[in-house]
């Protein structure tokens, strides 16, 4: 399991990479933490569906998008928040990508 803060290398300099490519893994708390905190408030808001639950769908809605945009501050893209939003499985990972080729 990876420690505190850590990185996995995938590409060094001076190697040929593709935009959006990942060029490396990184680990934080944090990031394992906002995941959580997004796939249980998509939950929710699957939950909270329908007329009885307007204003508690609401707030779910807003939680939702809240939590996605903490994973957008910590480095996900929306390509991560989709795919986690899918598989509803947090990683202890992102991928940090190459911003151009």
């Amino acid at each position: 399991m990876p420690q505190t803060n850590d990185i996995c290398i995938h590409a060094f300099d001076g190697a040929i990479v593709d935009e959006g490519q990942a060029i490396a893994d990184y680990f934080s708390p944090d990031y394992v933490s906002a995941q959580t905190e997004y796939i249980l408030s998509t939950k929710m808001l699957a939950a909270l569906q329908g007329d009885r639950f307007a204003s508690l769908y609401q707030d779910a809605q807003t939680t939702a998008q809240a939590a996605a945009n903490h994973l957008r501050v910590l480095g996900a893209s929306n390509e991560d928040i989709a795919r986690l939003r899918s598989s509803g499985q947090a990683t202890s990972t992102f991928p940090i990508r190459a911003p151009i080729a």
